[in-house]
């Protein structure tokens, strides 16, 4: 499932982002080993994405990718 599944109607982010966006999601879940059958864990990442891109307009895709990792690897280990 795509990034795009979880933004909503009220999607105000650009499309360059909503790309950017995509490529991170793909890329966390890839790091962290989240398959595309763990439905709950793919939408907390998503999530995340969503929370971390509206933070900062300016963030990238390895720049939203290396945040989402770095927090979700963290509670992993809690």
């Amino acid at each position: 499932m795509a990034i795009q599944t979880y933004l909503g109607s009220e999607n105000s982010f650009s499309p360059e982002m909503v790309a950017a966006m995509g490529e991170a999601f793909k890329g966390t879940c890839q790091l962290l080993g989240i398959g595309s059958s763990e439905e709950k864990r793919r939408e907390t990442v998503a999530r995340l994405i969503l929370t971390l891109a509206g933070a900062d307009a300016e963030a990238d895709a390895l720049i939203l990718r290396n945040s989402a990792v770095r927090i979700l690897d963290g509670v992993a280990r809690s």
